[in-house]
């Protein structure tokens, strides 16, 4: 399928394709679009159930998302592109890279894992939305997303990234669930060709330095970057240094 998209930058330059997190839109990467939309083309692409990208009405797994992003590639006619994905986002980039090696040039992964909490923490989180709504889950997550420092310095971005939760589709939303509960990338790691860079957040409760260093242990070519003061969402938390360190990578 073909997710909703947009398209930032120059036509004529090399294109980086952006992977959000579960419970955002494409909305989330607007820091990155400010730095690197001289110098590249940006595609933004919402995941299946989330902003304008519809659920399938179906169970899908980490390997259905990834070929969501050959199948966008497809549509724009875009032969090889670098990748950028975050948390769910990150772990979707990986099996793309895994699966999809000649159609892929330099990665960047943010606070994601080969394997995200454990399938128990993922079925309780499905009940929760389905006896709840998704209202249950928008004033507790932006606290694992972000510092509390951040919530009182930008109570606005806390505030957009809790309504496009609220907002979420809880089909699409519980169906990234069961696939991210269904995920274990470890075994597929030693396959990713491409140049990789890991950034973890140092105060991420949910993907933590452990799990970046397993996938760095696991990448042939990857590098190792720590966040410092930043929780799960660090692209937007720490936007600057991230941004220099994306920029960097994809320089080379």
């Amino acid at each position: 399928m073909i997710p909703h998209h947009v398209i930032d930058g120059p036509d004529d330059v090399e294109a980086i394709v952006f992977a959000n997190s579960l419970g955002t839109t494409l909305d989330m990467w607007r820091p990155q679009v400010e730095a690197l939309g001289d110098r590249y083309r940006l595609v933004r692409h919402d995941t299946r159930g989330h902003g304008r990208t519809r659920a399938t009405g179906q169970n899908f797994g980490i390997g259905d998302l990834a070929d969501d992003i050959a199948d966008l590639l497809d549509h724009l006619e875009i032969e090889r592109a670098h990748l950028v994905g975050i948390s769910l986002g990150g772990a979707t980039v990986l099996e793309f890279a895994a699966r999809h090696a000649d159609r892929t040039d330099r990665i960047a992964v943010l606070c994601t894992a080969a394997a995200i909490a454990t399938p128990a923490f993922w079925a309780e989180r499905v009940r929760l939305v389905r006896t709840r709504g998704m209202d249950a889950l928008a004033e507790t997550a932006t606290r694992r997303w972000f510092t509390d420092g951040f919530h009182r310095e930008h109570p606005d971005i806390v505030r957009r990234f809790r309504a496009d939760l609220a907002a979420c589709d809880p089909l699409g939303y519980t169906a990234c669930c069961r696939a991210i509960g269904e995920m274990d990338l470890h075994d597929r790691l030693a396959a990713i060709a491409a140049p990789a860079l890991v950034l973890y957040g140092t105060e991420d409760e949910i993907t933590t330095e452990a799990d970046a260093r397993k996938l760095q242990a696991g990448i042939p070519d990857c590098r190792l970057v720590a966040v410092n003061g930043a929780k799960h969402i660090a692209s937007t938390e720490q936007a600057d240094f991230v941004n220099r360190h994306l920029l960097e990578h994809f320089s080379v």
